[in-house]
């Protein structure tokens, strides 16, 4: 069985924790060590071969893929039947392949550092306000589109497509609008009875 792909949010986590190894190396441990930095290096180094061990595992499984899809394909199918059932087979290991494959790049919801109580097009409508009314300053939609659909989550949907959100972000139907402006509104409600009177 193959092994279980780690995320790049343990790789991120392994980068932070040497960046703060980094900071814990003073000038009091460097006279007290022959090398701090060999061992520093070798912790670097054993972060690295982990994710080179992760790609390697990907890079087998298609190798061997390959290989499956190599030797059917000098046979034939004894009906139309088993052809269905071959293709079918592989789109569902594709499927699960790239779904892996996509959980790496990305980390699973449970790291999603981002989880809002309201539908997409909520926060998109948000968005659209927030872009023309200059509180948010970008060049470019395309970063903001890609980072809401790997850190963000929804009550509804705990992974969101790029592509669904670049074409969700022009359109605004009229519910969404009327729960914004309501949720705008207790918003600034709220402000106003928390600010201090002076």
């Amino acid at each position: 069985m193959a092994k279980p792909m780690r995320t790049t949010a343990a790789l991120a986590d392994g980068v932070e924790r040497l960046l703060s190894l980094l900071d814990s190396l003073n000038e009091a441990r460097w006279m007290r060590e022959v090398d701090p930095w060999l061992s520093f290096n070798a912790q670097v180094q054993a972060l690295l071969d982990d994710w080179d061990g992760q790609q390697q595992r990907c890079r087998q499984q298609l190798i061997a893929r390959a290989a499956l899809h190599g030797m059917v394909g000098q046979a034939e199918f004894p009906s139309a039947g088993a052809a269905g059932m071959y293709h079918e087979d592989q789109r569902q290991w594709y499927r699960h392949f790239l779904g892996e494959l996509q959980q790496y790049v990305i980390g699973g919801a449970e790291e999603r550092c981002l989880r809002v109580s309201v539908t997409v097009v909520e926060v998109l409508f948000l968005l659209r306000l927030f872009v023309e009314e200059g509180v948010i300053e970008v060049r470019q939609l395309k970063p903001v589109f890609k980072a809401l659909s790997r850190y963000m989550a929804t009550p509804h949907q705990e992974r969101l497509s790029y592509e669904s959100i670049r074409k969700k972000y022009s359109t605004a139907p009229g519910e969404a609008r009327v729960k914004v402006s309501r949720l705008l509104e207790r918003l600034l409600n709220r402000a106003k009875a928390d600010l201090p009177n002076n």
